[in-house]
């Protein structure tokens, strides 16, 4: 148990890596109604930006 509690401290999920990022109001906005509009949750739409920006492979 002592292990999982080090990497929950560390950000570490089952699926990844937690992050905590800060925006500009109008871009926190904008990922809102854009998450709204397209049905899907905010993260996958920084997480699709993300990879574009950086060149990886989906």
């Amino acid at each position: 148990m002592k292990d999982a509690r080090k990497d929950k401290d560390a950000g570490l999920t089952k699926t990844g890596v937690k992050k905590t990022l800060w925006l500009h109001e109008d871009e926190a906005e904008s990922l809102r109604n854009r998450a709204f509009h397209d049905r899907r949750s905010e993260a996958s739409i920084i997480r699709e930006a993300l990879r574009r920006f950086l060149g990886l492979e989906d």
